[in-house]
């Protein structure tokens, strides 16, 4: 069994500090590995502290809009005392490397331009192997394509797509921030097949209600957790909020 959680960390610019007191907790706890969205350099170096050397960070991009100031920015996965064996990033947006500097923002970070973000950001899945009790575990995280207001657009179809293309042969677990609604037409393009969605029916919303912009004026299901193939069972899945501008969940592989 395998204790593990996903979260979007929001490059800590809401409730950090309940973040790492959570994840702390989680650690104690007997969590054994974190998908982990939208974290910094900056927050990077501060995990390391929660979990220990044994990680992988994946940048998509460098921020350089005020805050920020140039660190990049990505995916990660962490475990705690479970050494990764291997790791595989694949980009279905765009190049990983060498990262380029988001451009289309403000100085704020507010969106100006989302054709020269979309140009200049990556899209990338990260997929990290390890072994606990004699078992191997295939863990992956994602950010998935953005769009505004939530309006799906071929960029996100065609992204989405090759995302499926990717994971659709594999047995794996992959959790994390997909950017799309559950039940819409970009869910429907990517929940088929061999991927089953995890999360149960009863959680209807994974932005936090008080630190996401949104405000809880809409419920929407945007953080996921998947079973692709039949090598691994999800079950535990909790939402927790008030760790970020995202819900944190947790589950259980076997």
């Amino acid at each position: 069994m395998l204790k593990a959680l996903s979260l979007n960390v929001g490059r800590g610019l809401s409730s950090y500090k309940e973040c790492l007191l959570f994840l702390e907790k989680q650690v104690t706890q007997g969590l054994d590995v974190a998908c982990f969205q939208d974290i910094s350099e900056k927050n990077v170096n501060d995990l390391r502290k929660i979990f220990g050397e044994c990680y992988f960070f994946a940048p998509m991009c460098r921020h350089m809009y005020k805050g920020l100031d140039g660190q990049a920015v990505g995916i990660g996965i962490f475990t705690k005392n479970i050494p990764i064996e291997s790791v595989i990033i694949t980009a279905y947006v765009n190049n990983v490397y060498p990262i380029n500097n988001l451009a289309g923002l403000d100085e704020n970070g507010n969106h100006t331009d989302l054709a020269l973000i979309r140009k200049t950001e990556s899209r990338i899945l990260l997929t990290c192997n390890l072994h606990k009790d004699g078992k191997k575990y295939s863990i992956a995280t994602t950010h998935g394509v953005w769009v505004k207001g939530g309006a799906p657009d071929d960029h996100q179809r065609d992204g989405t797509n090759r995302l499926f293309e990717i994971v659709n042969a594999e047995n794996l677990v992959l959790a994390g921030d997909m950017n799309f609604s559950r039940g819409g037409e970009i869910y429907k393009l990517f929940v088929k097949d061999r991927i089953h969605d995890c999360l149960p029916q009863t959680i209807d919303n994974t932005l936090d209600p008080v630190n996401h912009s949104l405000r809880g004026k809409l419920k929407i299901v945007s953080d996921y957790v998947f079973s692709i193939g039949d090598q691994y069972e999800v079950m535990d899945v909790n939402a927790e909020f008030g760790v970020s501008d995202h819900a944190g969940i947790t589950f259980s592989i076997s």
